[in-house]
């Protein structure tokens, strides 16, 4: 089955690790032996002293230290999985899943989601779709489950990844993870609501899912609330507010699709006065800083270039951009044809200049 279309449209879950903000320095160190031989004195004199300690309290506190050394080996052997992942030079993935299965074994419930992550993708191991379906399905079964788990769940049951497909089944994974604050589940509720993927389609309830993505600082989440805005998809329709959201969502550095939409607002005096100047302004950083942007957004910035929208006109620039976009993905045969036709246009314009110096 030919899943990838659908597999484009979902959000598939990546794990969020915690950030270290104090790094370990490398500090030269005497050897175990020597720490050990100048330790000895004061070893004993501590074992001395405890010797009337309570028997009792003794053995309770031994169980309760090596509880709590046992989460913190998993603790450890987990954060060691994540760095050999994503942090070492070169990045060593089987490393990283010995770790993970490691902390598995130990508990760790991060682990064991991280542990069939890897196995769904083959990612320090091979790949093992049934098994990591079986691990998320006991994560899920357990009293507290993972968000993630949950959600991951979900897209195997969505794509018939290691399971037969059952939309329904699917369905419930992402309203559960969903109502648990996932957000990669929230997009995948919404858009199974969309298009009543085994439910009753509900294009408010999608809207409000993306308006509260979008209260949580989530940038996609803004950019499809001001999409619904802009077409009145479970909501009045509104340019002015679907560009208020493009516009609060492009003042990141970190999504290109929110800047690429408030440019097209500008470039063509949707919801505000054109703003040309502005509009190539972000076109021309977007595609600077995303060289993987679609085709149709090269295509919009080779004509600035062109026809002296925003810039003064620079044939070369728009012929640059033209065959960047034909290599580019998000190419319908339209387009291409479109793009195929400025080129030639812009060529012969090229010819033209040459001959008249």
């Amino acid at each position: 089955m030919n899943t990838s279309g659908k597999q484009r449209k979902l959000i598939s879950y990546h794990h969020h690790f915690m950030q270290h903000s104090n790094r370990r320095r490398n500090i030269t160190r005497p050897s175990l032996d020597s720490l050990a031989l100048s330790m000895v004195d004061s070893l004993g004199e501590t074992i001395s002293s405890m010797s009337s300690i309570n028997t009792s309290q003794s053995m309770s506190a031994t169980i309760i230290d090596s509880q709590d050394s046992r989460e913190e080996q998993a603790e450890s052997l987990y954060q060691q999985g994540h760095f050999f992942l994503h942090y070492a030079t070169p990045r060593k993935p089987e490393l990283a899943f010995a770790k993970f299965t490691a902390a598995s074994a130990l508990g760790s419930l991060a682990a064991k989601h991280q542990q069939a992550y890897c196995l769904q993708h083959g990612v320090g191991v091979e790949k093992d779709e049934k098994k990591a379906v079986s691990i998320y399905s006991k994560l899920c079964a357990e009293p507290n489950p993972m968000a993630a788990s949950l959600n991951q769940l979900g897209i195997c049951y969505h794509l018939g990844i290691g399971v037969e497909i059952d939309e329904e089944r699917a369905v419930t994974c992402y309203k559960r993870a969903a109502e648990l604050g996932n957000q990669d589940a929230m997009f995948n509720y919404a858009y199974c609501l969309r298009r009543g993927t085994n439910t009753q389609q509900d294009n408010e309830k999608a809207y409000s899912i993306y308006v509260k993505l979008a209260e949580m600082g989530d940038l996609q989440g803004m950019k499809l609330a001001g999409n619904c805005k802009a077409i009145g998809l479970g909501t009045t329709a509104s340019y002015e507010e679907a560009l208020d959201l493009f516009k609060k969502a492009s003042e990141s550095d970190t999504y290109w699709g929110a800047k690429s939409q408030y440019a097209i607002y500008l470039l063509n005096g949707i919801g505000t006065e054109p703003d040309h100047v502005k509009a190539f302004q972000i076109l021309s950083e977007t595609c600077d800083r995303w060289p993987c942007v679609p085709g149709t957004i090269k295509i919009l910035l080779g004509r600035c270039y062109h026809f002296g929208v925003g810039v003064g006109q620079d044939l070369d620039a728009a012929l640059y951009w033209y065959e960047r976009a034909l290599r580019s993905y998000g190419m319908s045969m339209s387009l291409v044809d479109e793009c195929e036709f400025l080129i030639k246009d812009v060529r012969e314009k090229l010819v033209s200049t040459k001959k008249g110096c």
